[in-house]
């Protein structure tokens, strides 16, 4: 089974089966982005500006849980489903540079779900 990546559609099997890409940082965006100013408007060291730090941290938190579980079980379903899944042979590093698109290759995980197919 061959796997093409990408940003619109996390994955496109060779045959012809598209998996959306969920973009967990794209849907909390703008909490986190809410969250972040409104740690930085406060005195630093403070009980709330503690607690508002917790409050973006569990943001982070969250959207990296979710993006572990989508790639555990999209890895599973294809290693379970197909006896040899071969992906293309990324550069991730090299596409990063490009600022408009990195933090949607970021998001999507790559590099982690390819790892999780080794297992």
């Amino acid at each position: 089974m061959l796997t093409d990546v990408g940003i619109h559609k996390f994955a496109v099997l060779s045959d012809g089966t598209n998996v959306e890409n969920p973009k967990f940082l794209l849907k909390t965006e703008k909490k986190l982005k809410r969250a972040q100013k409104k740690l930085s408007r406060m005195k630093q060291g403070s009980n709330n500006w503690k607690k508002q730090l917790q409050n973006v941290q569990q943001l982070h938190i969250k959207v990296a849980n979710q993006r572990r579980d989508f790639l555990h079980k999209r890895s599973y379903q294809l290693a379970k489903t197909y006896k040899f899944v071969f992906v293309e042979d990324l550069k991730i590093r090299n596409m990063v540079k490009n600022r408009h698109l990195a933090k949607s290759i970021h998001d999507a995980g790559w590099g982690a779900f390819c790892q999780k197919l080794e297992y």
